[in-house]
């Protein structure tokens, strides 16, 4: 378009051309500000400029305004990678995409409704699934109420501590009141949309919480939820049923009525069987062996008394922590009682090239929490320290490891793939892509620079994939390599095929 211009095309008119060449720089400016200004922002900054919003009617108008606060919703207000907002809004329209429930006159049904589209309605029997679902308890960073004014979380540097001060706390409990109000009232209403029978179901977790449909229905409603059976209730009879079995395959029960026995269906056999999350640094250990990540994360076991490091024979921290201690005295915490090594290997970092880059940096962060969907699974974990020089963000990974490990093995290869998923939790934390990422090796005073590119997010997917058909199968194959020398499993509990 440029180019024309220059060359003063006949066939395109003036004013024409000139409005082209201003859509042109508008794009060119939106491209440059995407790294740093949120989504919705920028595409209201293309709406005003362009006077999009005249061309509309009041209802296209909300639509827009609808659209601006799911971008925001989607984004959390911060800049975000383009890719993954083009999935986030696949995803979003997809999860719409629901077909319209059947007429009445169809004949028997059932119809899946949210609690809010089914107030002013009855049905002859309601079913409420989930009660052990945890009420949410929305904690921003600042807070206002009419009554008790502002109130904050501040984060504390360089420990990264979050501290709420007295008005927050005083605004988050009245808040978390309401929300139990509003939930009762719920509740309420779910209840009393059914006219004939009323089907509650919850399920027995490790951690019940204290904030649950299930807690709200049992602190007024006095019904022993452990003794199976019927039981009369305020004059309601109640059949309470526990199940703790399925029906064996093949068998079925014909009818449902007050005198029945419990209905157990058969479990659904899904396609694939894997964990829905797992850590950074549990994914880089099942790269280095997925015999001994079998071993320590599947099955849960430690490595045998007998076996234990030299080191902690002889009274010596142990290396998982001693890396705990190291990693929090560089994230700037007080440990009064550490022990000489870990001093000395955080001294050692000072004075390193790096931490002057730290130090010098426009803005620094330690151990910064991430949580990110990759491959169907929630990848989550820590990022010891980013910082940004400009334009410019890079990755460091401290590592107290007593022997280097050599370029292209196991060992350095699970460290490649840590960093390159820190690098992409980064982009999502930022919306901007991860220039430069360290693995720094304490104890010889040396950092090693990993590759980065645009191919990171199918690296970290080809192992995701590999992982998930390791427990699909339940197959762990063990990796022979020098490491195997070091494992504290050897000749014990993994043994070669």
């Amino acid at each position: 378009l440029r180019r024309l211009a220059r060359e003063h095309v006949p066939e395109i008119p003036k004013a024409e051309l000139e409005q082209l060449l201003w859509f042109v720089d508008l794009v060119h400016e939106l491209r440059q500000n995407r790294r740093w200004i949120t989504p919705d922002r920028l595409l209201a900054r293309w709406v005003d400029a362009s006077g999009y919003l005249i061309t509309l009617d009041d209802q296209a108008r909300t639509n827009v305004e609808r659209f601006f606060q799911l971008l925001h919703d989607i984004t959390g207000g911060r800049p975000f990678a383009l890719r993954r907002l083009i999935e986030e809004l696949d995803f979003v329209r997809e999860a719409g995409a629901v077909a319209e429930p059947p007429p009445a006159e169809a004949g028997d049904q059932v119809q899946l409704m949210t609690v809010h589209a089914a107030k002013g309605l009855e049905f002859p029997v309601v079913f409420i699934a989930g009660l052990n679902r945890e009420i949410r308890d929305e904690r921003p960073v600042v807070r206002f109420d009419p009554h008790l004014g502002w109130g904050a979380r501040w984060r504390l540097r360089p420990s990264g501590e979050c501290l709420e001060d007295p008005f927050y706390e005083a605004i988050q409990q009245k808040a978390t009141q309401e929300v139990l109000e509003e939930e009762a009232r719920l509740l309420y209403v779910a209840i009393t949309r059914a006219k004939e029978r009323l089907l509650l179901s919850w399920g027995q977790t490790r951690k019940q919480g204290s904030r649950t449909w299930k807690q709200l229905l049992l602190s007024c409603w006095p019904v022993n939820s452990e003794l199976p059976g019927y039981q009369m209730v305020e004059n309601i009879r109640v059949h309470v049923s526990l199940v703790n079995d399925l029906v064996p395959e093949g068998e079925s029960v014909d009818h449902v009525g007050p005198e029945a026995p419990n209905v157990f269906f058969p479990k659904a056999s899904p396609e694939a069987q894997y964990d829905f999350s797992l850590a950074v640094t549990a994914l880089a250990e099942f790269v280095l062996c997925p015999r001994r990540y079998y071993l320590e994360h599947y099955l849960g076991l430690e490595p045998p008394p007998n076996r234990a490091s030299p080191a902690t024979r002889r009274g010596g921290t142990r290396a998982r922590d001693l890396g705990t201690i190291v990693h929090e005295l560089l994230s700037g915490k007080p440990i009064p009682e550490a022990p000489e090594e870990a001093r000395t290997l955080v001294e050692r970092f000072h004075a390193s090239p790096l931490a002057t880059r730290i130090d010098a940096a426009d803005e620094a962060h330690h151990e910064e929490d991430f949580a990110f969907e990759l491959c169907d699974v929630v990848l989550e974990g820590k990022i010891d320290v980013w910082f940004r020089e400009g334009d410019r963000l890079v990755v460091l990974d401290y590592k107290t490891d007593q022997k280097l490990p050599q370029e292209g093995s196991p060992r350095w290869q699970a460290y490649e793939v840590q960093l390159q998923t820190y690098a992409l939790a980064l982009e999502q934390l930022t919306g901007r892509p991860a220039s430069e990422a360290y693995a720094v090796f304490l104890r010889h005073g040396e950092y090693r620079k990993v590759e980065l590119g645009d191919w990171l997010a199918d690296r970290v997917s080809e192992q995701l994939e590999r992982w998930k058909n390791a427990q699909q199968n339940c197959h762990f194959p063990l990796r022979e390599s020098e490491e195997c020398w070091a494992c504290p499993y050897r000749g014990n509990l993994c043994r070669r095929d």
